[in-house]
């Protein structure tokens, strides 16, 4: 439908004897395109410049850009340009490297290596004789998960953490506190022991 109201826009602008002579002469400019010289076809050639950024050679051809060069070099002097493919030395556009502050020492967000000792991990399900979690264990869980809440309303982040840690090793944690240790380990900075 686009294409359509395009088609019926040119339509409108263009008669189709217009539209078709333009077709003709672009057919003719592909086959030579040095006619884009010719004086009868300035005002195109004109338009092709100012509107598209077109670059013509003698040829009619489009004329590549200049690649940019980066000057990297620690020296005062900007580096001589290289000549081009047809001998002739064109200046070719530099950009000046400048110096950057290390980032890494600037970022206040940055958070520092985590070295360790990382919290213990519980065991492997299934790799002790006990493959469910008995009542005891589901009670040890609870009240460790208790009192680490408890801490945390408390502000006591470390006690938290250990208690944790401690419901973590009963064997009987959901993922849930296992998330909830990885989060309390994040705001400590701590993000190595975080993902283990």
């Amino acid at each position: 439908a686009q294409e359509h109201s395009l088609r019926s826009g040119v339509g409108r602008a263009m008669s189709p004897e217009t539209v078709a002579a333009l077709a003709a002469a672009v057919a003719k400019l592909k086959q030579d395109p040095r006619l884009v010289h010719h004086p009868q076809l300035e005002c195109f050639r004109e338009y092709l410049l100012s509107t598209w950024g077109v670059r013509l050679d003698e040829k009619g051809q489009s004329a590549p850009k200049a690649p940019m060069q980066i000057d990297l070099s620690d020296d005062e002097e900007p580096a001589a340009a290289a000549p081009d493919a047809g001998g002739k030395d064109e200046p070719v556009p530099m950009v000046q490297a400048f110096d950057v502050a290390d980032s890494d020492e600037e970022d206040p967000d940055r958070i520092p290596e985590d070295p360790g000792p990382y919290p213990p991990l519980p065991p492997e399900r299934g790799s002790t004789q006990e493959e469910e979690a008995t009542e005891e264990k589901l009670a040890e869980c609870g009240a460790a998960k208790q009192a680490a809440q408890q801490a945390m309303e408390a502000g006591d982040v470390n006690m938290a953490l250990g208690k944790y840690t401690e419901a973590l090793l009963t064997g009987a944690a959901s993922a849930l506190l296992f998330v909830r240790r990885a989060e309390l380990l994040m705001k400590l900075r701590r993000p190595v022991a975080a993902v283990r």
